[in-house]
């Protein structure tokens, strides 16, 4: 997926379906497609690729080994959702729980290596009338080494003695009383969430939680809210008032003055962002719980103009456009970049003007496996942040191979791009890769790092 899109839906995951936002929260997918051999296909990258004209570039998916198996609480009781995680020191892989109605089974393609297993539950308290899942994290303790496939049923930790907590999310100023809250340990082993509307209630066990709400203002944007941190030890309330908000408005327009549109305007508190170790842990990373917002500006915009009303701080703020590329191509880019901060303690009006953008040029060749069939329907995606003329802006786009497992990209001019492949993703196997440092959505999120 281009990052500027994963990014979007990076916020957006506040605000949908669990089970959904475990797989939006992947960046790279590395599918358990598979080789003649019968072996999973992983993904692959090229680095440093010169594209000030048009390039060939010819790609090979190496293969990997399948870990697999069920899920299972201590207790017996059923796991719902959730995904299974695999670390090792360069890599971290992620495959969905699917839950068959008896137990949850996993699909892991990995390279040769040595992993870390971890476990995100999605657990329900059958007790109770609440029927909101908790999802807890367990660690698995002996690191696994793989070498071929292997099949390895998982135990977590039951659903401990919850609690209920309730209470009422209050609208100030322009925020919405309407929305998501989440929960999430400070030991980051818990995640709740519920609906408010503006009353809240769910069951969780006992801990001291940090608290965050989001909701989508209108069909032009959405806002998360890192609003404190509280202790539950038994049944509790807890009304909490959302923070009055200043309005960050402008334009986003092409350099010859014209709107940009589609295109949104991001902006994330520089102080949390800072805090944030690493974007690619899964639902209990901290940037789940960064103050920020996302103004969309629709296509059929004429002024390119947008609005976004947010909490008074320091924030990181950039602009994501559109940008087409002939033939219905459609790449992204982000400008400027690195993000710049902008210092919101009242209303504030600025305004993005893109600079002059490149000519264009093809990244074209051929997508195999490692026994030169042709791989179908892989995804392949470019990304570079040195276009010509444009230093300061980032650029991605992405296209899928054909039948033959040819492809033809279409990016602006530029050098030191990262070209991406993911092979095609099978129904009911879902795994990601995201490599340390190296992702596209770290790119994005963490510009300074």
């Amino acid at each position: 997926m281009p990052a500027a899109r994963g990014l979007k839906r990076y916020l957006a995951i506040l605000t949908i379906g669990i089970s959904w936002a475990f797989l939006s929260m992947s960046f790279h997918q590395a599918t358990t497609a598979t080789a003649q051999s019968g072996r999973p296909l992983l993904a692959t990258r090229v680095d440093g690729v010169d594209v000030t004209q048009d390039v060939s570039l010819d790609l090979v998916l190496p293969l990997g080994f399948t870990l697999s198996g069920n899920v299972r609480t201590a207790d017996g009781s059923p796991v719902f959702s959730g995904f299974v995680r695999a670390q090792s020191d360069q890599e971290t892989f992620t495959a969905p729980l699917v839950f068959t109605g008896f137990t949850s089974t996993y699909r892991l393609a990995l390279p040769t290596g040595t992993y870390r297993l971890s476990v995100i539950a999605g657990l329900i308290d059958l007790s109770s009338e609440d029927s909101v899942p908790i999802f807890m994290t367990t660690d698995i303790p002996q690191a696994i080494t793989i070498t071929g496939d292997r099949t390895l049923d998982l135990t977590v930790s039951g659903l401990p003695t919850t609690y209920t907590v309730s209470g009422r999310v209050i609208g100030t100023g322009t925020s919405s009383a309407r929305g998501t809250i989440q929960f999430r340990s400070t030991d980051e082993t818990i995640f709740g969430f519920t609906q408010f509307d503006p009353e809240y209630r769910l069951r969780l066990p006992a801990g001291t939680y940090q608290v965050a709400v989001s909701f989508g203002v209108d069909e032009q944007g959405s806002v998360s809210m890192r609003v404190g941190e509280v202790a539950v030890d038994g049944p509790r309330t807890f009304d909490i008032e959302l923070p009055a908000t200043v309005t960050l408005s402008g334009t986003v327009k092409h350099a010859d003055g014209e709107p940009a549109a589609p295109a949104q305007v991001l902006a994330f508190d520089v102080d949390e962002l800072s805090s944030v170790d690493d974007p690619d842990e899964g639902p209990f990373a901290p940037s789940l719980f960064i103050t920020g917002g996302i103004a969309s500006i629709p296509e059929e915009s004429a002024t390119g103009g947008y609005t976004l009303s947010i909490p008074p701080g320091s924030y990181a703020v950039a602009s994501i456009v559109d940008i087409d590329l002939g033939e219905g191509v459609i790449g992204q880019l982000a400008f400027p970049f690195p993000f710049l901060e902008l210092d919101l303690v009242a209303d504030t009006t600025h305004d993005f003007r893109l600079p002059p953008l490149p000519s264009t040029a093809v990244i074209s060749g051929t997508v195999t496996d490692e026994s030169g069939q042709p791989v179908a329907q892989a995804l392949v995606s470019a990304l570079s942040r040195s276009l010509v003329n444009a230093s300061d802006a980032q650029f991605s786009s992405s296209t899928f191979t054909d039948a033959l497992g040819r492809y033809a990209l279409t990016v602006l001019r530029g050098s030191d791009y990262t070209v991406s492949v993911t092979p095609p993703q099978e129904f009911g196997s879902f795994a990601t890769a995201s490599h340390h440092g190296r992702g596209l959505m770290r790119s994005w999120v963490w510009p300074r790092r």
